[in-house]
């Protein structure tokens, strides 16, 4: 399991308000996952929404040291680069939104940067729509996007 999936499971466990003895055991070894991601026990303590305190975590992961801190690492670095950028979570769900829009319009992004620096004038083969909203206005742009020929 990657890291956001490790992250997702221990959330849900976390917000159980009772857990079966096979779910108890899973939050313990996502415990131990997480710590060897390189996540802190006051850090997993706050995932868990207090549920475990870092001493209970601490007691549930003796010995245990990060094999990728750099992982958790670079999540949380990318969080502060994004939150001192200015942008917020909307921002994140917009482009994602976008993202996804294209993936099944079978166009990547660089595709798309380079439909807005190409000429003008190329042989294009099909168009495709993509469709953004505004959520301060709740107006809907469309847009139209070329996709370079097979060739």
């Amino acid at each position: 399991m990657n890291l956001d999936e490790l992250v997702k499971r221990f959330k849900a466990l976390a917000s159980k308000n009772s857990l079966t003895k096979a779910e108890q055991k899973e939050a313990r070894d996502l415990m131990r996952e997480l710590k060897k991601a390189g996540v802190a026990n006051g850090e997993i303590s706050e995932l868990s929404s207090g549920k475990w305190s870092p001493s209970t975590i601490k007691y549930y992961t003796p010995g245990i040291k990060p094999l990728h801190p750099n992982e958790w690492d670079s999540a949380v670095k990318l969080l502060n680069a994004m939150i001192a950028s200015g942008l917020s979570l909307d921002h994140v769900e917009t482009a994602v939104a976008i993202s996804d829009q294209l993936q099944v319009a079978g166009v990547s992004l660089s595709q798309l940067v380079d439909l807005f620096f190409a000429p003008t004038h190329r042989p294009w083969r099909r168009q495709i729509y993509v469709t953004t909203t505004n959520s301060w206005s709740n107006i809907v742009y469309r847009r139209r996007i070329y996709q370079k020929p097979l060739a």
